[in-house]
């Protein structure tokens, strides 16, 4: 059934008591999990079920968003326990979720950018653990924050290059290498989370059982994708078509406007325009009127700090995922 939004009616029924039912089972979820209170968190999902009304939907998009994000963190607590979901809540987020034109689970969005960390963590964990899960999950909006910075200035230096000098471009393109550490070292700082930590919350973050849904996951990541683009042109695609074939398959997981800017991006990359041909900081010296050797080895620079940080993070998933499976 198409879900038809009446924006112009006010719901009847108690929204304010909805959000606080809603934020207390989610702030108490966890403990459940830990206790393996089975019978009082679906105790809790049944009632909150029954407190939904039909003309809640007719709130505002903001409103659902929260909603569907909090629902599908309830969701993905209880199934990854191999308890049961509410089935009203399950209805429920399914048709917020087909309005907003989202995926019905827990995204990497959900659990990053609108996860409200400095106030109300959305957690899976209790205890010492989940001080490692809220450092694990700023780590990784940190990095999103850095990768915005660096997407910003590269993409101010390919469009205002012919307006630039040649020290400005070079001033530019040397804080490149440094924003990016910064990442490698958000990524190095992950080694000391303890193990023991990390396998108290990473199962709540994989794939949702018995579905096909995927869990939220850094690879789903557009920025990552959009700065290895900026700095090595359409050659990437070539060179690794299978992280761009996965942009296509799974597309609904990522951050609706940052995949919307990756594949403006892409498009621009592969467009026939002389203009626009090859648009990344690799092609950079073949459009300015005089090369420069000295912009060169800082786009190689540039390129190879990219490479040093993907071998950390293949490293930290070698250790915490792959070492911890064996």
């Amino acid at each position: 059934m198409r879900l038809v939004i009446n924006e112009t009616k006010k719901p009847t029924h108690s929204l304010s008591q909805f959000d606080c039912d809603l934020e207390k089972l989610v702030r108490t979820t966890p403990t459940y999990l830990a206790k393996h209170c089975k019978a009082a968190l679906s105790s809790d999902m049944t009632e909150l079920s029954s407190k939904f009304r039909p003309e809640f939907y007719r709130v505002d998009k903001e409103r659902l968003n929260l909603w569907a994000r909090d629902l599908a963190f309830i969701q993905q607590a209880v199934c990854h326990q191999g308890w049961s979901f509410s089935e009203g809540l399950r209805i429920a987020l399914k048709r917020i979720s087909t309005y907003l034109g989202r995926l019905p689970v827990y995204l990497y969005e959900d659990c990053t950018l609108n996860n409200p960390l400095l106030s109300c963590p959305r957690l899976f964990s209790v205890g010492p653990a989940s001080a490692s899960e809220l450092y694990f999950l700023k780590t990784h909006v940190e990095i999103e924050h850095e990768l915005s910075s660096i997407i910003q200035r590269i993409n101010y230096i390919l469009e205002h290059h012919s307006e630039l000098s040649l020290d400005l471009i070079i001033n530019h393109l040397k804080k490149i290498p440094d924003a990016l550490q910064h990442i490698g070292t958000y990524f190095s700082n992950l080694r000391s989370m303890p193990s023991n930590h990390f396998k108290a919350f990473r199962n709540y973050y994989g794939s949702l059982p018995n579905t096909t849904y995927l869990g939220p996951s850094g690879r789903f990541s557009a920025k990552f994708f959009s700065t290895m683009i900026l700095i090595n042109g359409k050659d990437i695609l070539k060179v690794i078509p299978e992280y761009f074939d996965e942009l296509l398959i799974h597309e609904n997981y990522f951050p609706k406007h940052d995949f919307r800017q990756l594949k403006i991006l892409i498009k621009k990359t592969n467009s026939a325009d002389i203009k626009d041909a090859n648009y990344s900081l690799r092609q950079l010296n073949q459009t300015l009127m005089i090369r420069h050797k000295e912009i060169d080895t800082l786009i190689n620079s540039i390129a190879q700090t990219l490479d040093r940080i993907l071998g950390v993070h293949f490293g930290l998933v070698q250790k915490y995922l792959v070492k911890e499976s064996l």
